[in-house]
């Protein structure tokens, strides 16, 4: 048995008294994922090169549409007119026409086919970092087996640990099946994707939508540190009060700036009315936050947030991926200059985030809320996962998520980071933090907002009968499922 677990003299070399100690705790350690890399600034490049090339598509689109339409009104006015030239004319249109199409079909496939390479790239991207977590976790083993079996063992760890490996290798067995089975995936994905437009999920976003209370639960103020973790702190008090919370952070540096926070879930039994309930699951996993969306809209109108403004958005759990299809949202980013995106254990979705927002994604090595979604976060040079390996056997496990999602443990990891971040961090990965940081100073004023689900009367009501009827439903399920199965192809092109 090792030497390390006992205090005093050694049993059967000296006094027997000696008391066996907990296991040391791991060492606290932070990997990054993504961010300013090479690899990510040369996609990054490529993909704005071919933004050129798919407008030049479209100007070749417009040219082609316009002449054909110019075309049609001189044949139309030349058939009445016989003259020699005019199959000449007739030929050298249509040949003017081809030419366009010809090289417009060219650069749309050109354009067609970087995103495909970038999306497959990023897919199996996702899934090397899934497979590589497992791994990392595999090799704790040893010590996850010392605390469970040791009378004074971290109880929390292990629990965590192993409900982390269950969900990475449940979700890692059900894409093995379907990457086994792609018809079966195909079959699974329309299903879903008709449950979403016409099942329980479809029928409560439709007639059900989140509304705030347009005056403040809380309002109150501290000054800014400058720290990621010195602004979660004080989201605590927001959390504690109400669902969405508007900072207005003011200072000689720069003009005022607005912090948006949005807490995690809030069970309470069945209740669907409260702002945080599991209407707001159902709302982040399968509609893209579109309540929550009109609902921090409102909230921010409601704070007298001006358009154009400078807009930091984070969340926590359930919040973070609110707050990250918020940043999804075209239309809330034509009104809002969203500058970061910072999420703690947070489940996510393979998807593009627009370039230019800097966006970080926090979580602690054994939280197994952030694989709830099978999925991995889409880096890119913009977009960094950032993992804290943090044990904390003072932490016990206090509800079914384990102790590693608990939100005063990942803010007390954070904190640990930043105290020596120049340990953990590259001056790239720093930069990419300060961003949220340089604006996170002066006096800092919180509005924090409460919501509630209300029922649309009649909102139900609008498909009829007919429309069930119809194929039109059966086929927009098939592409929405056909699209999600795409998005997720790399794990079926693996066998």
């Amino acid at each position: 048995m090792p030497l390390d677990i006992y205090e005093g003299s050694i049993p059967g070399l000296g006094d027997d008294t000696a008391k066996p100690t907990a296991p040391a705790p791991l060492d606290f350690e932070v990997r990054t994922f993504g961010g300013p890399t090479w690899i990510n600034f040369e996609w990054q490049s490529l993909i704005d090169a071919f933004q050129h090339i798919q407008a030049a598509a479209d100007l070749y689109t417009d040219m082609r549409t316009e002449l054909t339409g110019i075309y049609g009104e001189f044949d139309a006015s030349l058939i009445g007119h016989l003259h020699w030239r005019i199959p000449g004319f007739h030929v050298r249109v249509g040949a003017l026409i081809g030419g366009i199409r010809a090289k417009e079909f060219l650069l749309q496939q050109s354009v067609s086919g970087v995103d495909s390479a970038h999306q497959g790239y990023r897919g199996a991207e996702a899934r090397i970092l899934r497979i590589w977590q497992m791994l990392l976790r595999g090799g704790e083993l040893d010590s996850v087996v010392e605390n469970f079996i040791h009378p004074q063992g971290d109880r929390s760890y292990a629990y965590d640990w192993m409900v982390t490996m269950g969900v990475l290798g449940g979700g890692e067995a059900i894409n093995l099946f379907f990457s086994k089975y792609p018809q079966i995936a195909t079959i699974a994905s329309t299903v879903a994707a008709i449950e979403n437009d016409f099942g329980f999920t479809g029928d409560l976003m439709r007639s059900n939508h989140q509304v705030i209370d347009p005056d403040p639960a809380h309002t109150f103020t501290h000054d800014a540190d400058g720290s990621l973790s010195g602004y979660f702190d004080h989201m605590t008090e927001a959390a504690d009060h109400g669902d969405i919370s508007v900072s207005k952070a003011t200072s000689e540096f720069h003009d005022p700036v607005y912090m948006v926070h949005l807490p995690g879930v809030e069970f309470d039994g069945v209740n669907l009315e409260h702002g945080r309930s599991p209407a707001s699951v159902v709302d982040a996993f399968t509609n893209d936050s579109e309540h929550m969306t009109q609902a921090v809209s409102d909230a921010m109108e409601a704070a007298e947030v001006p358009e154009g403004a400078i807009v930091h958005l984070t969340g926590f759990s359930m919040g973070g991926m609110h707050a990250a299809n918020i940043a999804k949202n075209k239309d809330f980013g034509s009104k809002y200059n969203i500058r970061t995106v910072t999420t703690i254990g947070s489940p996510l979705k393979n998807e593009q985030i627009e370039t230019g927002t800097k966006v970080t994604h926090f979580e602690d090595a054994r939280d197994p809320v952030v694989h709830l979604t099978g999925d991995r976060p889409q880096l890119s040079s913009d977009r960094i996962l950032i993992e804290l390996n943090h044990q904390d056997p003072e932490n016990p496990v206090q509800n079914i998520s384990g102790s590693a999602h608990d939100w005063e443990h990942n803010i007390e990891g954070i904190r640990q980071m930043e105290e020596h971040e120049e340990d953990w961090l590259d001056i790239q990965e720093v930069n990419h933090l300060d961003e949220f940081r340089i604006f996170y100073q002066g006096e800092v004023e919180t509005y924090v907002f409460d919501s509630s689900w209300e029922t649309n009367p009649g909102a139900g009501d609008d498909r009829t009968l007919e429309d069930f009827s119809s194929l039109d439903h059966l086929q927009e399920a098939l592409r929405d499922g056909a699209l999600n199965l795409n998005r997720n192809s790399y794990v079926t092109n693996t066998d």
